[in-house]
């Protein structure tokens, strides 16, 4: 029966197109994937930065490509994207502990020692970004307490990697790190423009320009609103 019942999501998500998440439903996929990885070639790259889903990664991302910082995140689904370290990139970022157990080795196998940038938010506020953004996907499903009780287990219990993971996730990387900052969340707002500075000139970035962005909280939502806009106009 258990056979069965992959065999029917995986014809499900083929039907979909989500090829990424159908590599990554099954363990012999995700350790396929990595075996790409393991070609000879110069693994190396100038800085990590290690976040997560909830505690605003992905507009730090969006800023450090504005001032020009050549950052890529090496996930794809659950495992390391294939070739990643053929492409050229200044900044390895880590969002999640992968289910493939190869990426870890692939990690490790890095013969360099840089900085690294770690971003900290405390665990209940990460378990509720999450949440909420997971509602937003299940309107139509939520009608009372008990939903939202029955979802945020459901969170906790199948996708923890990608909420927060502090210590593990810096593990990963730990003989390839020479020295850690800490990111809290007044770095990546209020001082979101004092910070982009520091990391422009540590690394020779052209910087941020005065009106390109601020601190508050409408400056970091600019990229998701610009989004939404253009999905809009379809």
């Amino acid at each position: 029966m258990k056979l069965v019942k992959k065999l029917k999501t995986a014809v499900a998500m083929l039907r979909g197109g989500h090829f990424g998440t159908l590599l990554s439903h099954f363990k012999i996929s995700r350790e396929v994937m990595g075996v790409f990885n393991l070609y000879p070639c110069k693994k190396t790259c100038r800085y990590i930065i290690l976040g997560g889903h909830g505690m605003g990664l992905q507009s730090m991302c969006y800023y450090l490509d504005v001032i020009g910082a050549d950052a890529r995140e090496a996930f794809c689904y659950e495992f390391i994207e294939p070739f990643y370290f053929a492409r050229r990139y200044d900044g390895l970022i880590l969002d999640k502990i992968p289910k493939a157990k190869s990426a870890k080795n692939i990690l490790a196998s890095m013969p360099v020692k840089v900085p690294c940038y770690q971003i900290v938010r405390d665990p209940i506020g990460v378990i509720k970004s999450c949440l909420n953004a997971s509602m937003f996907h299940r309107l139509e499903s939520m009608h009372t307490k008990s939903d939202m009780r029955d979802l945020l287990l459901r969170l906790l219990r199948d996708i923890p990697h990608l909420m927060f993971y502090f210590a593990s996730m810096r593990d990963l990387v730990k003989n390839q790190i020479s020295e850690i900052t800490y990111w809290d969340q007044d770095k990546i707002t209020t001082c979101l423009e004092t910070t982009l500075k520091d990391f422009s000139l540590r690394f020779g970035y052209k910087g941020l320009d005065s009106s390109g962005g601020g601190g508050d909280l409408f400056l970091r939502a600019v990229p998701f609103i610009a989004a939404f806009l253009i999905f809009l106009n379809f």
